[in-house]
């Protein structure tokens, strides 16, 4: 039996809520890209990564996956950029 150390949980654990902020992120970005009806950029980001998803196959190897997250980077930025920008007129209005 094999046990983790305590550099591979740690590193398990940042790469989780990375990819936590990045899909939260990318679900506000997807909402503004509709909102803001730009959605054949966002289909086109969203087509992009499926096509690596899906090519993974059944057997589902992360190394066939890891070329879809660039995609879900621009996505979160845009939600990112969208919750930047909220704050920032928040503040004015005060």
């Amino acid at each position: 039996m094999h046990k983790k150390t305590v550099a591979e949980i740690l590193l398990g654990l940042f790469v989780a809520v990375f990819l936590a902020i990045i899909y939260f992120f990318a679900c506000i970005g997807i909402w503004q890209m509709i909102k803001t009806k730009q959605t054949l950029m966002m289909l086109f980001l969203l087509g992009s990564a499926g096509y690596f998803a899906l090519i993974s196959g059944i057997i589902s190897y992360a190394r066939y996956r890891l070329p879809s997250i660039p995609f879900y980077i621009l996505l979160a930025s845009v939600g990112i950029v969208w919750w930047l920008n909220r704050k920032k007129s928040l503040d004015n209005s005060h």
